[in-house]
């Protein structure tokens, strides 16, 4: 499988593109959204429960990951003129606090593929990346050792 595919806007959307250049210019109004987590949070609970190693975290994350990969066109980037590309991994970098010389730092991590992983891999993949503090120092240069 590649990629990613290169996908032509329809042309119904030009219309859009003229609207939005023109939206540039004006005041952007910033939106909140609640949402009722009650039901995923029993869920959670229940499978902690029996013994799944899984946080509300790892979960949104698949839940994030999962909606992207059903629609993949959400999570395209613009290509020239009136094209898209679209990925086909689903690929979440999320930020990581990690302990450093006594001081909280957070780093990116990658999270590949998340499409294709339980809710308990992405919680095992987060609690490595948490967990291998000498592979992120590495990463991140000597002047930090």
């Amino acid at each position: 499988m590649n990629e990613y595919e290169i996908i032509r806007y329809p042309i119904s959307r030009k219309g859009t593109f003229d609207v939005g250049f023109i939206g540039r210019n004006k005041h952007h109004v910033i939106g909140l959204i609640e949402i009722d987590i009650t039901k995923p949070r029993k869920m959670i609970r229940m499978l902690k429960q029996n013994g799944e190693n899984i946080s509300f975290y790892s979960w949104l994350i698949k839940i994030i990951g999962q909606t992207i990969f059903e629609n993949k066109y959400i999570h395209a980037i613009n290509y020239r003129k009136y094209k898209q590309i679209a990925f086909n991994e689903i690929n979440i970098s999320i930020p990581i606090e990690v302990d450093i010389e006594n001081k909280k730092v957070p780093i990116a991590a990658l999270l590949k593929n998340v499409e294709t992983k339980s809710v308990n891999e992405i919680y095992e993949e987060i609690e490595s990346y948490i967990n291998n503090k000498l592979e992120i120092v590495m990463c991140l240069g000597k002047q930090m050792i």
